[in-house]
């Protein structure tokens, strides 16, 4: 898929002991990656219609994520915490930027706006201790050089 498509088919491939699995996605582009003790792979994808993937060995569960909360937007960045919940960095036309955690069945928090109408998350992390991380760029359309902002939420 061509970096920063909003649809498309993805290949997934797993290894294992028992072999390699190949499974097609056909899905936005792919925002963050977990593979969980249990051998499930858990994906996000991004752009307008973002979705939470669970990839076992038999199926892959695909549900929506943020239904009608993003007119306008979509979702740029995500992380996973270590639980599998995921945390996703959004745009949205005429907000600003915001975070929210979503669940692998598709309940996600209230929005979180983060910064101001022009400002951009670069990225989300969850660091070593579980709290999520947000590099925000301000000032990005003033024409100066962007201002960058590390903030810790805690959860």
């Amino acid at each position: 898929m061509a970096p920063g498509s909003t649809s498309g088919t993805s290949r997934l491939v797993i290894f294992s002991a028992q072999g390699a699995t190949a499974r097609e996605l056909n899905s936005g582009p792919i925002l963050a990656c977990q593979l969980r003790a249990n051998g499930d792979v858990h994906l996000v994808t991004g752009g307008g219609a973002p979705r939470f993937l669970t990839v076992t060995a038999g199926a892959v569960t695909d549900v929506p994520l943020l239904v009608g909360a993003l007119p306008g937007g979509g979702v740029r960045k995500a992380a996973f915490y270590a639980d599998g919940h995921a945390y996703l960095a959004t745009y949205r036309s005429a907000a600003p930027p915001a975070t929210v955690k979503c669940t692998p069945i598709g309940t996600c928090s209230a929005l979180r706006p983060v910064g101001l109408l022009e400002s951009s998350i670069e990225d989300v992390v969850i660091d070593a201790s579980g709290q999520p991380l947000t590099l925000r760029a301000d000032g990005m359309f003033d024409g100066g050089p962007p201002q960058l902002t590390l903030k810790r939420w805690i959860r």
